[in-house]
């Protein structure tokens, strides 16, 4: 069962890591949709099979961008 939080899919670790190609980190995407506050989100995770944006857990968002 997957969750939102603020109208987009949380991807946690282990839907992740069941198919990692499946999903990329954005940054700065300018089609990315803005956070609650009106500002636009500097990282945002997107599902390239279900074509839309999603977020990332905290331990998911760290490990991408550490590579």
């Amino acid at each position: 069962m997957s969750t939102k939080k603020q109208g987009l899919r949380v991807i946690d670790a282990e839907t992740f890591n069941s198919d990692e190609e499946r999903y990329e980190l954005r940054i700065d995407d300018p089609l990315a949709p803005l956070c609650p506050y009106g500002n636009r989100r500097t990282f945002i995770g997107f599902d390239k099979k279900s074509n839309e944006f999603v977020r990332f857990t905290k331990s998911i968002l760290i490990r991408l961008l550490k590579n």
